[in-house]
């Protein structure tokens, strides 16, 4: 898809695991930039999937990286990677720091029409316990 206003969420997989994921209008030129970094050799495959605007990719990209924990994406992947060399940066205003429970992403990813692998297997099982 290459329609005005459309935008690519693109995922960068290697070794088995899930590296990076990102947000694209032109996702050929933005991977020029991410190959300059000392992680890009580590990256075997890359899919995309293409929204109708950028406002909607945020989303998913947002969702993405915090239940999908891509090793390298900084904001948004929460406290479980420590990045010790690193400063603290403040997230943009842009991005969702909102807390957001899993029934919210569930619906959220199912509006969008993507798939968060476990999510709904975990919202699931809390709604049987309770």
């Amino acid at each position: 898809m290459s329609a005005l206003g459309a935008c690519a969420l693109y995922r960068f997989w290697g070794g088995g695991q899930l590296l990076y994921v990102g947000i694209s209008v032109r996702p050929g030129h933005r991977f020029g930039a991410h190959a300059r970094k000392d992680w890009w050799r580590e990256v075997e495959t890359i899919t995309m999937d293409w929204f109708p605007s950028s406002a909607e990719a945020l989303r998913a990209e947002g969702l993405a990286i915090r239940f999908e924990g891509p090793v390298y994406n900084i904001l948004g992947n929460g406290p479980r990677k420590p990045r010790a060399k690193r400063r603290p940066r403040e997230a943009p205003e842009f991005y969702d720091v909102e807390p957001v429970t899993d029934e919210d992403a569930l619906q959220a990813a199912d509006e969008l029409g993507i798939v968060l692998p476990g999510l709904a297997e975990r919202v699931e099982r809390r709604r049987a316990a309770s």
